[in-house]
């Protein structure tokens, strides 16, 4: 199993990271019900889907620069390394979650009342450097995407294949399909994440002390929206993914109405 497979089954815990805390808040009540200790935790834990679906996305830009330009290395990885470096990915993912819990940085009631996050209003270095090493890590697994799908790119004009290879049994998407679908990946990470990286540039580099309710609700729903989006580039771009996928939800709403 290559690591799109092993992404394709993450995503769904992803998924589920982005919506189970929710399900305990009364929709009406607009202040927190459950203590400091459970916004503690739903900050921690919404906020590692969030590095996580921002880590997964970066790592499988590289893994089909490695598929398309160094083939003789890549089938040499076994799918237990790849299951290694989705392990990875969520422990880097938990690091930057559980960091916020020791003092670095911090979680607090969001200005909606009904969700804890990172407390954007405090000013004082925990968080401005807390922000700032954030960036500065991830920017440089943006460029590392970018630059691993660039290179894709140029590989393919350089051997200047006229027909994409197709797909058999054990390869669902040809190589360009796969390079398509880690762009819509990467587009739909920074629609999706980008009202948040505002918000997170926005707290560190002004002086505000206040700020709206709609300003923290966007970036919340836009990132938890994202993150259900992910399937689709698969589902777009093969027909045996498309039909085993809505095939596998079909039987499944048939087998809750039987």
């Amino acid at each position: 199993m290559s690591y799109h497979g092993v992404l394709a089954l993450m995503n769904g815990l992803i998924d589920s990271l982005s919506v189970v805390p929710e399900s305990g808040q009364p929709r009406l009540t607009t202040r927190w019900l459950f203590g400091e200790l459970g916004c503690q935790l739903y900050g921690t834990e919404s906020f590692l889907g969030g590095m996580a679906a921002t880590t997964f996305i970066p790592v499988v830009c590289i893994e089909h620069y490695l598929a398309s330009c160094k083939k003789d290395f890549y089938d040499t990885i076994s799918s237990s390394t790849w299951w290694t470096v989705a392990m990875l990915c969520w422990m880097y993912a938990a690091l930057w979650a559980i960091l916020p819990l020791f003092g670095w940085n911090s979680y607090d009631v969001e200005s909606s009342g009904i969700a804890c996050g990172i407390n954007w209003l405090k000013k004082d270095a925990s968080h401005i450097t807390y922000m700032q090493a954030m960036v500065i890590t991830y920017l440089i697994l943006f460029v590392m995407a970018f630059y691993g799908l660039y290179q894709s790119r140029v590989y393919w004009e350089s051997v200047q294949v006229k027909a994409d290879p197709k797909p058999d049994a054990k390869n669902w998407f040809t190589e360009r399909q796969q390079a398509w679908i880690c762009l819509a990946f990467m587009g739909i990470m920074c629609i999706g994440f980008g009202p948040y990286a505002i918000l997170g540039a926005w707290s560190a580099l002004t002086d505000s002390t206040t700020v709206s309710t709609l300003a923290i609700i966007i970036p919340s729903l836009a990132c938890k929206a994202s993150s259900s989006l992910y399937p689709l580039p698969y589902i777009v771009a093969s027909d045996k993914f498309r039909a085993a996928y809505l095939g596998y939800r079909v039987s499944e709403q048939e087998a809750k109405a039987n």
